[in-house]
C-alpha cells in the first residue's frame, strides 16, 4: 500500500509505503465483512498499534519515521521498481531491466562522473546527441553508471560512445534487491557501514544475498544538496526470494 499526504502542512511531500497482510472475516449470512486485521512487515508487535510492553507504539513510530524522512528525490526519471516488502530498516524491491552508460576503467576512471556527463551531454558520443539527466548514479567496485532514459530500449538504441572515452553502454537485467536508504555524505566508510547493517538485517529476516554479488551504491542528489536531505541507497541482489509467499 502506498499513500501520499497533502502538501499542506506536509510541504516536503512525504510518501508512505506499507507491506503486509490483510485478514478479513466474512459473514456468509449477511454477505458482509465482519472483521478486518492488518499486519505490517515493518513492525513486530501488531495489535492495533499497541505495544504489550508499553512505550511508543511501533505502528505510530513507523508512520512518523516515514513522514519525517526528509531525504529529497529529484523529479527525474528513475528505473521502474515495485516494493515487494518493506521492513523496519530496508525494502525488498523488484527492478525492471534498464539501460546504463558506465565507465570501463582505464585512464579516465578517476573522472568517471565527468566522462559520463560528457557522454550524455553529447561531447562524448558519436552523434552528438544530448540526453536527459536521470537518477540515481550507481557506483560498484570502483565503476560508475548513469541510468539512461526509458526511451532507450536496448544498448543498440543508445548513441555510440566516442572511442577513447572509456564509456560502455549495456542493459541491467533488473531482479530482486534488498535496499537500505541512508542520508548524509556517501563516503566509502558510510557505504561500508550501510552494507554491514543491511547484511545483518538480511540475516535476521532469513533472506539470502546472492552469491558473489557486489553491493551497489545509488546516489540521487546533486553534490550541493544539504547532507540531511541526500538520498543514498545501498543495494544487494537477493536469491531465492519467493514472491508467491508475500
Amino acid at each position: 500500500m502506498e499513500m501520499s499526504l497533502p502538501t499542506i502542512p506536509f510541504f516536503w511531500q512525504p510518501s508512505l509505503t506499507f507491506t503486509g497482510t490483510s485478514v478479513m472475516g466474512y459473514n456468509p449470512e449477511t454477505s458482509k465483512v465482519k472483521s478486518h486485521f492488518d499486519t505490517w512487515d515493518s513492525i513486530e508487535n501488531q495489535g492495533y498499534f499497541a505495544s504489550p510492553n508499553g512505550g511508543t507504539p511501533e505502528g505510530v513510530t513507523e508512520i512518523l519515521k516515514q513522514i519525517f524522512d526528509l531525504t529529497a528525490t529529484p523529479d527525474l526519471e528513475t528505473p521502474n521498481y515495485a516494493v515487494l516488502r518493506r521492513f523496519a530498516s530496508y525494502e525488498v524491491r523488484e527492478y525492471e531491466p534498464f539501460m546504463v552508460a558506465g565507465t570501463a576503467g582505464g585512464a579516465n576512471s578517476g573522472n568517471a562522473f565527468g566522462v559520463l556527463a560528457g557522454y550524455i551531454f553529447g561531447q562524448g558520443n558519436e552523434t552528438g546527441e544530448t540526453m536527459a539527466m536521470t537518477t540515481p548514479v550507481f557506483t560498484s567496485q570502483g565503476k560508475m553508471q548513469f541510468v539512461m532514459s526509458r526511451s532507450f530500449t536496448s544498448p543498440e538504441s543508445l548513441p555510440m560512445p566516442r572511442q577513447g572515452t572509456g564509456v560502455n553502454v549495456s542493459e541491467e537485467s533488473g531482479g530482486v534487491y534488498a535496499v537500505l536508504r541512508f542520508n548524509g555524505i556517501a563516503t566509502e566508510n558510510a557505504a561500508k557501514d550501510a552494507e554491514q547493517r543491511l547484511d545483518d538485517a538480511l540475516r535476521r529476516s532469513g533472506l539470502i544475498r546472492a552469491a558473489d554479488s557486489p553491493s551497489s551504491l545509488a546516489q540521487y542528489n546533486e553534490p550541493l544538496t544539504n547532507p540531511l536531505q541526500r538520498r543514498n541507497e545501498l543495494l544487494v541482489k537477493l536469491e531465492g526470494f519467493e514472491k508467491g509467499k508475500l
